[in-house]
């Protein structure tokens, strides 16, 4: 009994040692599944740390280069604001300099249309005085003529005799001691204007004075009513003298139309030395109309033996 009792434990003995075995080995499997996931939980988690600190590297790059740009677009953003204000304060100066310029603009088209209207005036004044000098031409009986090398026959002047005609705006009369409309008591009491009013009138009736004798005369009329001593003569003065020198209008207006003609700077005087630039301008003008007529002639006489000789 004893026997059987100990074998009955010793197989009982050997399954529980069976079953552990297999409970071992089934352990020792799932702790190796267990250990298996182990690892690749640790790797994955080295994994994740690897990553997290590559990560936590590139935000701080990251971090870094926004950092520096945030600092650097600071600066550029101060730089550009500098920037600004020097070119506002350069277009403050430019529209200053450009405000200053159309000032200027406008003066000097103020200044030019003045200037023009000057010219104007100045070019309608002295066509008025032209016209004007060409009436006391007439008046003086000056007449520019030039010698062409051919002998001119010359018809005898009446001019103190011939009547007056009505296109003149200044005559000569024929009688020298005829009186004007202004008081004349200053020249009669001026004995050397007296003279020579008497040899200007002399030299106007005469057909042989030259010119330069009657600007010389005029000169000495002048300096003898001249009372200034500063080359004019006063417009009643000249004019009442023209009248005694034997100079009459059909019409009192245009002789002082004439004489207002002459008074060139509008002070009331009539200046010599602008009475002989204008009868000396008038005089170079007929020279220059003279020399061109001479050159269209000559030219006109080339054309015309030209072609006589085709």
């Amino acid at each position: 009994m004893e026997l059987g009792a100990t074998g009955d434990m010793l197989s009982s003995t050997r399954k529980r040692n069976l079953m552990l075995m297999k409970r071992v080995k089934y352990e020792n499997k799932i702790n190796c599944v267990l250990e298996d996931q182990l690892n690749k939980k640790t790797t994955r988690l080295t994994a994740l740390s690897q990553y997290k600190h590559d990560n936590e590297a590139k935000h701080q790059e990251v971090l870094k280069n926004e950092i520096a740009l945030r600092q650097q677009a600071t600066w550029d953003a101060a730089e550009a604001k500098k920037q600004m204000e020097a070119m506002q304060k350069q277009l403050d100066i430019a529209e200053k300099r450009l405000s200053h310029h159309m000032e200027q603009e406008t003066i000097r088209l103020k200044e030019e249309e003045i200037a023009r209207d000057l010219k104007n005036k100045l070019k309608a004044r002295n066509l008025k005085k032209m016209v004007a000098l060409e009436s006391l031409e007439k008046a003086l009986h000056i007449s520019h003529t030039f010698d062409t090398g051919k002998k001119i026959k010359r018809k005898k002047s009446s001019l103190s005799n011939a009547p007056p005609k009505a296109g003149d705006t200044a005559l000569v009369s024929d009688t020298g001691g005829q009186k004007g409309t202004t008081p004349d008591g200053h020249i009669t009491s001026n004995a050397h204007a007296m003279e020579q009013i008497g040899k200007l009138r002399v030299a106007i009736t005469s057909k042989g004075t030259k010119f330069g004798t009657k600007l010389g005369i005029l000169n000495d009329l002048f300096s003898a009513l001249d009372v200034n001593g500063n080359g004019a003569v006063i417009k009643e003065d000249f004019l009442c003298a023209m009248e005694r020198v034997g100079l009459k209008s059909n019409k009192q207006s245009s002789l002082n139309a004439l004489v207002d003609a002459l008074d060139v700077d509008g002070d009331g005087d009539v200046s010599f030395v602008e009475l002989c630039d204008g009868l000396m301008r008038r005089m170079q003008q007929a020279k220059e109309k003279h020399a061109d007529d001479m050159r269209r002639q000559r030219e006109r006489r080339e054309k015309a033996a030209k072609k006589k000789k085709r």
